[in-house]
């Protein structure tokens, strides 16, 4: 069972996009996959089960963390064949996460002979214990943002992260790449952004970009991935280039 983490800085933009983008692309695709919401704002629970499955006070994976709950009783089952979310905690205080960052991979590990091909953790932009605890599970790690200064400050930062997680907690720990999105290589901006990042963490580590496309907005609006909102969409075409990008890659 692989782990990846989806994680960013700067206020989160296209995190839980992506997570629940390529969640349903692979469950398709003949995966099984799990998502775990870390995120306590909810939005891959959102993206996948609805506004009012969200609010129907389940168990999540904070409660998971932070009381002695086995993960299993906690997994739901989306309206996707093959794709189940672990639900966040709405308004959790995720500064009240137990301080051991090596409890969810703990509780992972009572999944172990559940079938699940895939594991992608959806995280807060915060450096937080929820960030490390995926962190310190994880086989992979995805970064999204949006080509801006500010969000290279984000990902520079992350990268350190990266290293004393891996040196201290996890050695299996890679990052599988960075992930631009509302991409628009005719702003100069985005560009230098981009160039600088590939220089500094290497061409092969910037994955293709996912293009701004007001599709992805209103398919998040109604709780569906793009796949199932408009097929025909760049999103959904960029979404499935990327799945496949990554495959190669993990496999």
């Amino acid at each position: 069972m692989d782990v990846m983490t989806v994680c960013n800085r700067k206020g989160g933009m296209g995190k839980s996009t992506t997570v629940v983008n390529l969640s349903r692309h692979w469950a398709a695709q003949g995966k099984r996959v799990l998502v775990i919401d870390l995120d306590s704002q909810g939005h891959a629970t959102l993206g996948l089960i609805g506004h009012d499955a969200m609010l129907a006070k389940s168990p999540g994976i904070h409660k998971v963390l932070s009381h002695d709950l086995p993960i299993g009783h906690t997994v739901i089952q989306t309206h996707y064949e093959g794709l189940a979310v672990i639900p966040a905690d709405l308004n959790f205080n995720e500064s009240s996460l137990p301080p051991d960052i090596a409890i969810l991979k703990v509780k992972l590990e009572q999944l172990s002979d559940s079938g699940f091909d895939l594991v992608i953790i959806d995280t807060p932009p915060s450096l937080s214990n929820a960030l490390l605890s995926a962190l310190a599970c994880s086989n992979w790690v995805l970064v999204p943002f949006i080509p801006h200064s500010l969000a290279l400050m984000g990902v520079m930062q992350l990268s350190e992260l990266f290293k004393d997680v891996a040196l201290s907690h996890n050695p299996s720990l890679k990052l599988i790449g960075l992930l631009p999105i509302m991409e628009d290589r005719h702003i100069r901006l985005q560009k230098r952004v981009i160039n600088t990042l590939s220089n500094r963490f290497g061409s092969s580590k910037l994955l293709r970009g996912i293009r701004t496309n007001i599709a992805l907005a209103e398919a998040f609006e109604a709780g569906s991935p793009i796949q199932d909102y408009a097929p025909k969409s760049r999103g959904a075409l960029d979404y499935h280039m990327l799945a496949h990008e990554l495959d190669l890659m993990i496999n």
